[in-house]
């Protein structure tokens, strides 16, 4: 996700470790927090450290389906995420404020992910 075209404040690739916290859990680079989330009532609000929030993760039933929608400050939406309930190799699709597919995530094997533009290129791995 960016923030004025910058991935969390930088324009290199990125490679963070997810740690639990006792309200959540932190996003770190090396020692570096770098984003922290905790659950807020049915939602997930991610905060800089200097407390600024970056979004607010909103869980949506949709039909048969599990949504989770990204809201912006504001609460505007910036994107939704939609798991894919068939077991193939897409796991989810993210479409933007619009409505417009933008990316989708493609498992690769028992444990792994890669997110993938809609132009085919690979922007991250987990």
């Amino acid at each position: 996700m960016t923030r004025d075209g910058i991935l969390f404040g930088r324009d290199t690739p990125l490679g963070l470790t997810l740690v639990p916290t006792d309200n959540g859990f932190a996003f770190h680079e090396g020692d570096e927090v770098v984003i922290s989330a905790r659950r807020d009532g049915g939602q997930w609000t991610l905060t800089y450290p200097s407390g600024e929030v970056f979004c607010d993760l909103l869980p949506l039933d949709v039909g048969d389906a599990t949504a989770i929608c990204v809201l912006e400050p504001g609460m505007k939406t910036r994107a939704t995420v939609y798991a894919l309930s068939d077991q193939g190799r897409d796991v989810a699709i993210v479409r933007d404020g619009r409505g417009e597919p933008t990316l989708v995530v493609r498992s690769d094997g028992p444990t792994g992910l890669h997110v993938v533009a809609m132009s085919g290129e690979v922007l991250a791995l987990a």
